[in-house]
């Protein structure tokens, strides 16, 4: 019986282990195929940009004004995107920055205030209460 109930124990930790292992396999392959994604995604605009950029050139050395027009004129929409990405993340940035700015100074403002009381706090008189014991005396109001 005991025999029995190992073996199916052991069975049942196998069968755990496989799908633990199959599944690590499924999670790999998706961060590769994410990375590689991510990978693509980024190098995609600038390429993009460059492929526009040559495609206008060897127009304009063919003489396929038309063309290179064309090309320049989305390398042109192009730029304007990027520079329009660009301005909205420097004003995110700029009020992340202000916003750590004011919480920087509101906790210097927080952290003076409680040395002000510390001291405050240190500088009252103490008084003797019993045998030798002391008390600060009430804070003055």
């Amino acid at each position: 019986m005991r025999g029995c109930l190992t073996s199916i124990i052991l069975l049942a930790l196998l069968a755990a282990t496989g799908y633990c292992i199959w599944q690590v396999h499924l999670l790999r392959a998706e961060v590769r195929r994410l990375q590689e994604r991510l990978a693509r995604d980024e190098s995609a605009p600038g390429d993009s940009m460059l492929e526009h950029a040559r495609a206008a050139l060897e127009a304009i050395e063919r003489g396929e004004l038309d063309r290179a027009q064309a090309e320049l004129d989305r390398l042109s929409r192009l730029m304007e995107d990027a520079r329009t990405v660009a301005a909205a993340r420097r004003e995110r940035l700029r009020q992340r920055l202000e916003a750590a700015r004011k919480a920087i100074a509101q906790r210097s403002a927080n952290a003076a205030q409680r040395v002000e009381d510390l001291v405050r706090e240190l500088a009252r008189p103490w008084r003797r209460v019993g045998r030798g014991h002391l008390r600060q005396a009430p804070a003055e109001q």
